[in-house]
């Protein structure tokens, strides 16, 4: 099974029939196996250089000015008009992967290079797009390039650069909802493709994120080093889910009340300065989180930390995958009558809180009481 998409415009990039260039290409495969069957993944990692483009941090996708075609498809949502907020509209999709656009000049050009990464959106799992993006770029032109930004950056964004040590003066800012033009546009791959649903006879099974293992390294090392570890942090980080608007956990509380015998700390991504919560979690030697876009940030976590994810059977992956990639250990308390993902998992359920204690208490060296 492969990422048709990401296939295809490298394809087409190596044909000259879009106006862009390939940069450093390779290409990490994936191979699953389980009782679903086995399947082979590919995911491509590579920067596409644009010498004339059009970009709009909010959305996804670059367009090469020349051709009035988007050479980044993986970076565009699946409904591409309404991506293009009013900006343009696809008249035409071409089996090579190429949306050709109408698509109109908002009338400001930025000079380049400059790295284009999107969408710029204050989402947990957005954000670390964004800064797996940045780090790739940084790695793979191995110097500090002025990165496109929105001028009214939130709050989580601009923490969320200064966690990698990006300076204010390294940002190009622009209106977050124009198109502009730039020249030697700058596009990273994107560092992970979305997860694919297969029908199985016991239902849908949702095969996950495939995360590429040199950015989310990056990104790790990066945060690790502009954070001084802590002896004051508790052992136990508990990523909460409460405030999500779907797949949270309905015992949370009561999970967190039992472990405070161990020292717990009670984190809502949505509420807590992303730095913080990174500390912790880099400080942490447990941590426990529902399935969701707040175990990105397990990604601060040392390679002796462990992270228990509470998730149905077969759901298994993101919290996994990050766990493969950083030398993590990884564990599934499964909730009560899971089985393989399907739609009503998305449901909110209860934990077993003797479970997940236990596995606290397995991983601290310590009797559960």
């Amino acid at each position: 099974m492969r990422d048709i998409r990401t296939d295809s415009i490298v394809r087409t990039a190596y044909s000259n029939r879009i106006n862009a260039r390939i940069f450093n290409h390779s290409a990490e495969q994936y191979v699953l196996a389980g009782d679903h069957g086995g399947f082979e993944y590919v995911l491509n990692r590579y920067m596409v250089m644009v010498p004339d483009a059009y970009f709009i941090p909010r959305d996804r996708f670059v367009m090469d000015r020349t051709t009035k075609s988007i050479i980044a498809p993986e970076m565009v949502s699946t409904e591409s008009d309404p991506a293009l907020g009013g900006f343009g509209k696809v008249v035409e999709f071409h089996p090579d992967g190429r949306s050709v656009i109408d698509f109109t000049d908002c009338g400001r050009t930025i000079q380049g290079p400059v790295i284009c990464v999107s969408p710029w959106t204050s989402f947990s799992a957005r954000i670390t797009q964004i800064l797996m993006g940045i780090l790739h770029c940084d790695d793979l032109l191995e110097t500090a390039t002025p990165i496109l930004v929105p001028e009214d950056l939130t709050m989580l964004e601009r923490q969320a650069l200064a966690l990698i040590g990006v300076p204010d003066d390294r940002l190009v800012k622009v209106p977050r909802n124009t198109a502009v033009r730039v020249t030697n546009a700058l596009v990273p791959s994107k560092s992970y493709a979305r997860s694919m649903t297969l029908a199985t006879n016991r239902g849908l099974l949702e095969l996950g994120y495939f995360l590429e293992p040199n950015d989310l390294r990056a990104l790790n090392r990066r945060i690790r080093a502009r954070l001084e570890p802590r002896a004051d942090q508790a052992p136990v980080v508990f990523i909460a889910r409460a405030d999500a608007g779907a797949r949270f956990v309905t015992n949370e509380l009561e999970i967190v009340d039992a472990l405070e015998k161990f020292g717990v700390r009670y984190i809502r991504t949505t509420e807590t300065p992303i730095e913080t919560t990174c500390q912790a979690i880099m400080d942490a030697r447990v941590v426990v989180s529902g399935h969701g876009s707040g175990l990105m940030n397990f990604v601060a976590a040392d390679s002796a930390t462990t992270l228990i994810e509470i998730d149905h059977v077969g759901n298994d992956w993101l919290g996994r995958a990050i766990c493969r990639v950083l030398g993590a250990k990884y564990r599934l308390a499964a909730r009560p009558d899971s089985a393989l993902r399907d739609f009503s998992n998305y449901t909110d359920r209860a934990a077993d809180v003797g479970e997940v204690v236990g596995m606290v208490a397995e991983e601290l060296g310590v009797q559960p009481r």
